[in-house]
């Protein structure tokens, strides 16, 4: 189905709420900021609240739905919601694997009081029972299903069984204006109280079971060993947050890291690193390498999801093992003793992503698909 050229593109984009937590949130607000006005007009329907960028984005004049229910069970989300998808139908709807958000998408495509569907998948790992339903029900309506990385769409197309020729590939992306190599990165350190002269090796992250955040302080161990003059920096918040704290206080690590919690703005501490340490189990494509990477900061990682798509080993930085302290350790410490090398791979990764991964390319590719849906028939 077509729609007047001269009428805005109307995208619904639907969680729950959109809380600054993680990378898949960071990018949503991305591509509603940068749609194109008049041609598009982003639409927030935040099933429950609408988290701190979800509030921003309302600030800046987007129009938002909120606090359509008040749990999974209310009957009253459903009523509330179909009465305002035909008092303002969307063209294109755009939901993530949320479940309670991808759930009633699919019901809302299935009546045919959204026009178009596509589901963005952000993860690797289903750990909820329900997020795997609600993908399971609204996966065979939807569209298009967008990947991030070719890894990524494998492990999603096996999940689904949609054709492959249903999916689009989209990478996460940063301002790479934004996210820039520092000016005087001593002086920055000193203004956020780290020791300025110190090798500093760091993580921006959401503190969830996931990122295993408990290798990251076994890795810190280890180096300290043998380099006395290290500093670790684990900027974020979350569940898992005073379990990471016990870990360093039982190893007498406290003087050596810095845990500042949750930013809205993770810049300056991208900048301040030299290394970022990715310890996690799972992953899609982590924004938080990107945004390190266009400072010009390496990163060590472990081999999940989409990180071999982001990081080239040897090149512009080192994939290892997950769960492998040895082969993070050695990695590490590898960039640590070779000044020139990971100055030559800052440079490098730093280009790589101006290149491949920049926010413009992103939200020109996520309008794309838009314009795409809206002009089939």
């Amino acid at each position: 189905m077509s729609i007047s050229v001269n009428k805005p593109i109307r995208v619904w984009f639907m969680r729950t709420a959109l809380d600054n937590i993680g990378g898949a949130e960071r990018v949503i607000s991305q591509v509603m900021r940068g749609l194109p006005r008049p041609e598009f007009e982003p639409v927030g329907v935040w099933l429950y609240g609408a988290g701190a960028y979800g509030e921003a984005l309302e600030k800046e004049g987007v129009r938002t739905y909120r606090g359509l229910g008040q749990s999974r069970w209310d009957v009253r989300l459903g009523v509330r919601l179909f009465r305002l998808a035909r008092q303002h139908p969307p063209d294109v709807l755009l939901t993530t694997e949320n479940a309670l958000a991808c759930f009633w998408a699919g019901v809302l495509k299935r009546l045919r009081l959204a026009r178009s569907l596509a589901i963005a998948f952000h993860v690797t790992r289903m750990e909820r029972r329900s997020y795997r339903i609600a993908v399971r029900f609204s996966a065979p309506v939807a569209d298009r299903l967008i990947a991030l990385t070719p890894a990524h769409r494998d492990y999603w197309q096996a999940f689904t069984h949609a054709p492959v020729e249903r999916f689009v590939i989209i990478p996460n992306g940063v301002d790479t204006d934004h996210f820039a190599p520092p000016a005087d990165k001593q002086s920055l350190r000193i203004q956020l109280g780290l020791p300025p002269e110190a090798r500093i090796v760091g993580l921006v992250a959401y503190f969830k079971p996931v990122k295993n955040l408990p290798l990251f302080v076994e890795v810190a161990s280890r180096l300290l060993q043998t380099r006395s003059n290290l500093h670790f920096v684990l900027v974020g918040d979350g569940p898992e947050r005073e379990s990471i704290l016990q870990s360093i206080r039982a190893r007498q690590l406290t003087k050596h890291f810095t845990l500042p919690g949750a930013c809205a703005d993770p810049r300056e501490w991208h900048q301040a690193f030299d290394i970022l340490l990715l310890t996690s189990r799972s992953e899609a494509l982590p924004v938080t390498i990107l945004e390190a990477n266009s400072c010009g900061v390496p990163a060590v990682a472990t081999r999940v999801g989409g990180v071999p798509d982001v990081v080239q080993h040897g090149e512009t930085g080192f994939i290892a093992p997950p769960d492998d302290p040895d082969a993070l350790t050695h990695f590490v410490a590898l960039l640590l003793q070779d000044e020139a090398r990971r100055r030559a791979m800052g440079i490098a990764v730093r280009q790589r992503v101006v290149q491949e991964f920049s926010m413009h390319a992103m939200v020109n590719r996520y309008a794309r698909l838009f314009r795409e849906l809206c002009t089939r028939e």
